[in-house]
């Protein structure tokens, strides 16, 4: 650690001179800085983002070769090429990313029900996207949006909105329903049952502070 004889003040930085004064230092070396290495962290979390995304990239070459020289009538290697995009998009945005764990959580359930729904069509379209995952995908929405108005008590009104997209998306399952691609009408009608009786639980215990936030936001 050194000394500033002038300023009389003790300096950790790696320096010869004082940033005070400018003036020489004096006594031995041995200060070390005491600030985190952000950069190196930085550098070492984007070369283990790189490496995943090339060892993915090989793998669903590797796959989508495999799969044209040893079938060309089940795609397979594409069900394995969206599981690696899921694998970096979680990598990506929810573990190194730097949005907020609100728009995390959202963007991690809605990424895996598209590409779920995906894999149903390259599998034959069985319908069981649309019967079972879309709804359970619902439903894991609306409880993710519970433990985070539980969590975020302070604020919890500004999930309100969300709430309400939940209600709309989930009367897609009764389309799907009449439109011949959900096999399972109780899972729509549960869906919709969970979202439209959380969001009325909010807006009627939530009182007032409910009631001017959607005032706030739709202007009524």
């Amino acid at each position: 650690m050194k000394t500033c004889p002038k300023c009389n003040v003790k300096i950790l930085d790696d320096t010869d001179r004082c940033p005070l004064c400018r003036h020489a230092l004096s006594g031995p070396d041995g200060g070390l800085r005491s600030y985190p290495d952000a950069v190196g962290s930085i550098r070492r979390a984007r070369l283990f983002e790189n490496m995943v995304l090339f060892l993915s990239v090989i793998a669903g070459i590797v796959a989508l070769y495999l799969n044209y020289k040893l079938s060309h009538t089940n795609w397979w290697s594409l069900i394995v090429v969206l599981s690696l995009f899921y694998v970096n998009v979680v990598i990506r945005y929810a573990i190194l990313g730097r949005s907020g764990y609100q728009s995390k959580v959202y963007g991690l359930l809605v990424i895996a029900l598209l590409v779920l729904e995906g894999i149903d069509y390259l599998t034959g379209f069985e319908g069981w996207a649309l019967t079972y995952v879309y709804p359970s995908g619902i439903m894991a929405l609306d409880l993710a949006i519970l433990i985070l108005m539980i969590t975020n008590r302070r604020n919890w009104q500004s999930y309100m909105l969300p709430q309400l997209v939940l209600v709309v998306l989930s009367l897609f399952s009764g389309v799907f329903w009449l439109a011949g691609w959900n096999r399972s009408p109780l899972l729509a009608q549960i869906s919709v049952g969970v979202a439209l009786f959380t969001f009325l639980g909010t807006l009627i215990l939530g009182d007032r502070r409910a009631r001017n936030e959607m005032n706030r936001r739709f202007h009524v």
